[in-house]
């Protein structure tokens, strides 16, 4: 499988690496539900407690926190054993302890407790974007995280124009255009997001008059790319 990525309480995993070594029934009860949230496999009072630092893109990546809880895959009271076991009523998935007395492999971090795995958090603020070239009069619609920076958007928009950063970004607020702090948030930098109000109004948010215009100011320097 070349692409393989699943939810739990937010977080996004990116479980490739795992499941294009092998194969076996743990690891095709992943395959099966790539792309999907499996939060409900696991015990919500034990989901992590972490800060955030934002990425471009529809996800923001993830920092260490000192106030850390590890998430943990429910569990049951066993009727025959009457001991606590994984509860797994769909099959037991990747890196859950085989029952007790059944031999395997015991993971030592297992994946949904593996930093390395995890790619960033789903956004809780999407934003559609209009980004206009004044110099080539091109404009491209793209979808980011409400909660990255300007200087982050920037560089999930290189694909479009390698040469983003030498342009001023700049939005109209406040009746005027101002120049965007690339070091802040839209929301920061006072741009407003006015999705949510159109969609309250029953209007569809994708409409050109409800994405937010970002405009691109030549500056006559292209050493930036």
């Amino acid at each position: 499988m070349q692409d393989c990525w699943l939810i739990v309480f937010d977080k996004v995993f990116n479980l490739t690496p795992l499941v294009s070594r092998r194969t076996s029934e743990e690891i095709m009860r992943i395959i099966e539900h790539a792309g999907d949230d499996v939060s409900v496999w696991f015990d919500a009072v034990t989901r992590d407690v972490r800060g955030f630092l934002v990425q471009a893109g529809w996800f923001h990546a993830l920092t260490a926190s000192p106030c850390r809880r590890r998430s943990q895959v429910r569990t049951f009271v066993d009727p025959v054993t009457q001991r606590v076991a994984p509860y797994t009523p769909h099959g037991r998935f990747l890196h859950v302890p085989a029952p007790e007395g059944a031999g395997g492999v015991v993971v030592p971090v297992p994946w949904w407790r593996d930093a390395a795995l995890e790619v960033g958090l789903l956004t809780k603020a999407p934003r559609r974007l209009r980004i206009v070239n004044s110099l080539a009069n091109t404009e491209h619609p793209i979808l980011v995280a409400g909660e990255a920076t300007v200087a982050e958007i920037q560089t999930f928009f290189l694909e479009c124009n390698a040469h983003c950063r030498s342009y001023t970004w700049k939005a109209f607020v406040g009746g005027r255009f101002i120049t965007l702090d690339p070091g802040r948030t839209l929301g920061d930098n006072g741009v407003a997001d006015d999705t949510a109000e159109a969609a309250a109004l029953g209007l569809d948010p994708d409409l050109p008059g409800y994405q937010t215009t970002l405009l691109l100011v030549y500056n006559d320097d292209l050493t930036t790319a």
